[in-house]
C-alpha cells in the first residue's frame, strides 16, 4: 500500500510505502495443493483397488460380491470397513451352532 506525505502547509514532500512479504504463505497453498492432489490420488488407488474385488476382475468368484452372498448363504453378514492410509478390512459374522455335549468316535 502506497500514501502521499504531507509537509506542515499540506504539498506533498514524499510517498510511504507499506509492504507484506506473502513468501511464506504461497509457500504454504503450495504445500497444501500437492498434499491435497497426494490425498486424492492414495483415494482414487483405493477406490479401484475396491472396485477390483467388488467386480471379481479374474472371474474366479473370489471377489467381495462372491464372498458376501457366500456369508449370507449361511445367514452370516460380512462388513467392509476402509480407511485411506489403513487399509480395508472384511469382517464376517456367522452364527455357529456347537451342540453342548460333542460325543468322541
Amino acid at each position: 500500500m502506497k500514501f502521499p506525505v504531507y509537509d506542515d502547509e499540506g504539498r506533498v514532500t514524499g510517498v510511504c510505502g507499506i509492504s507484506t512479504d506473502i513468501t511464506d504463505i504461497k509457500k504454504t497453498r503450495d504445500q497444501l495443493r500437492l498434499l491435497s492432489d497426494s490425498i486424492i490420488e492414495s483415494q482414487e488407488r483405493e477406490r479401484t483397488a475396491v472396485s477390483r474385488e467388488l467386480h471379481d476382475m479374474d472371474g474366479e468368484g473370489l471377489g467381495l460380491a462372491g464372498m458376501r452372498e457366500r456369508a449370507s448363504l449361511v445367514n452370516g453378514e460380512m462388513e467392509i470397513r476402509s480407511r485411506v492410509g489403513h487399509g480395508t478390512s472384511v469382517i464376517f459374522k456367522v452364527d455357529i451352532d456347537i451342540p453342548e455335549k460333542v460325543e468322541q468316535e
